[in-house]
């Protein structure tokens, strides 16, 4: 009851508001969903000035063959992404299927039959790409899954991930990323996990990883489990058209051998990975958060003072 109470109360309202408004968003056209969004996204970039400096530290970091100009186009197109993300929310719960699945592009299908043909657990790697949310009702369709996933603190935020993805992929589909038992189970079982493990939360177990020739701490999870269960890793990944108007599941065929027993190795295919599809669409790869946090002994921090 006190958990119920909470998810209601006054302070939470215009939380519940602007889902509110999220849900008759997607009512509209979808190419006005998509121009609303970009409107919002420029919007949410002269309110978070924090995150601003961040994404713009990373872009300097990762991008600094291009100009002061033209990182600040690329800067001002993470934000649109952003804004497309948050509507993407609305449809990936609320969505019908003809608008979403009528403007899909899918590329590498042949490679979840050759990952489910090995007759072993699949871990489903992505990254955290601006469509993600959308990403797991797409790539359900395609392979069932179950999402790993950090809680949100907010309880009404919480209540409507959960429920939208519980439509999606089934009640209890969903693992905490700190269940790793139910995480190894899963895969044992020759089930589907959905994975993306390329945050910097200065855990345990981190390997220090270039990520566009900068060393980041990278979780080795992935790693980890594929040799603890023996399941085959899989990368995939949506990303929004360069039109705006549809998306692409990219499916690239099983990391192999893997892992090789060479702990740094493995983890530096997965960022070489995720660095690809960040290549193919840069303004969509999550530049707002800290990746770059965590730094090897002795080396330069990059986000003092933020």
């Amino acid at each position: 009851m006190r958990k119920q109470a909470s998810l209601y109360a006054p302070r939470n309202w215009p939380i519940w508001f602007t889902f509110g408004l999220l849900r008759l968003c997607i009512l509209l056209p979808y190419p006005a969903i998509m121009s609303l969004g970009r409107s919002i996204g420029r919007l949410i970039k002269k309110m978070v000035g924090r995150r601003t400096k961040i994404a713009r530290i990373n872009l300097d970091l990762c991008f600094p063959e291009l100009s002061n100009p033209e990182r600040s186009r690329l800067l001002l197109g993470h934000f649109e992404s952003l804004g497309m993300g948050l509507m993407e929310f609305g449809l990936t719960w609320w969505g019908s299927d003809k608008q979403i699945f009528s403007r899909l592009k899918v590329t590498g299908r042949e490679h979840i039959a050759a990952a489910l043909s090995q007759d072993k657990g699949i871990i489903l790697m992505t990254g955290h790409f601006t469509s993600i949310e959308l990403a797991g009702r797409i790539i359900h369709q395609y392979i069932p899954i179950h999402p790993v996933y950090r809680p949100h603190e907010n309880p009404v935020v919480q209540h409507f991930i959960a429920g939208g993805r519980e439509r999606i992929v089934g009640v209890g589909g969903g693992i905490p990323r700190e269940d790793v038992r139910s995480i190894i189970r899963c895969l044992r079982n020759k089930q589907t996990v959905w994975l993306a493990t390329d945050q910097n939360y200065g855990h345990k177990g981190r390997v220090f990883s270039r990520f566009f020739g900068v060393p980041a701490a990278t979780n080795s999870s992935i790693t980890r489990l594929a040799k603890m269960t023996g399941a085959v890793v899989l990368p995939a990944v949506v990303l929004r058209q360069k039109d705006h108007l549809g998306h692409e599941l990219l499916i690239e065929s099983p990391l192999t051998p893997y892992p090789t027993g060479d702990l740094q190795q493995d983890v530096q295919a997965i960022n070489d990975v995720i660095e690809s599809w960040t290549r193919k669409a840069p303004e969509q790869y999550n530049w707002i958060h800290r990746r770059f946090k965590t730094r090897p002994k002795g080396e330069k921090r990059f986000y003092d003072g933020l």
